[in-house]
């Protein structure tokens, strides 16, 4: 890879009533094992921002947001040794079905001011002020 190499992630905060928000924990043998991060993954060819979510989303937690609103709330780049990612940050406050852990990942809901407390991905850590001022609590 090339330095210019560019990886395009769609990612969720998805919140619950209570005004928590979703986070999950990299599995060991992924890039940044161990940090945490909002869930989504990376755009497919051809695919737009908001299909790999619905697609993300459906294979990482087991949610269905085909139906449901979910916006777009801010972005972030970030510059690695050998790529760059563009994380596209989406927020869902009302969507149905049970949260699971389809991939076998930690999952924890936590208020957004103790976000600042977790081993958040910097690429997912710069975005708590947006998340801060978007989630009802």
């Amino acid at each position: 890879m090339s330095e210019n190499d560019l990886t395009i992630v769609s990612a969720l905060v998805l919140a619950d009533q209570d005004g928590r928000v979703l986070i999950c924990e990299r599995p060991k043998g992924k890039f940044m094992e161990g940090f945490w991060e909002f869930p989504g993954g990376k755009l497919e060819k051809n695919e737009t921002p908001e299909n790999c979510l619905i697609r993300e989303i459906k294979e990482e937690i087991g949610v269905n947001l085909e139906n449901f609103c979910f916006s777009p709330l801010t972005f972030s780049l970030n510059k690695y040794e050998n790529f760059n990612i563009l994380l596209l940050l989406y927020i869902c406050q009302e969507y149905v079905g049970v949260v699971s852990p389809n991939e076998n990942q930690n999952m924890k809901w936590l208020y957004v001011k103790d976000l600042y407390d977790c081993n958040l991905l910097p690429a997912d850590r710069e975005l708590i002020p947006y998340i801060r001022d978007s989630v009802n609590n």
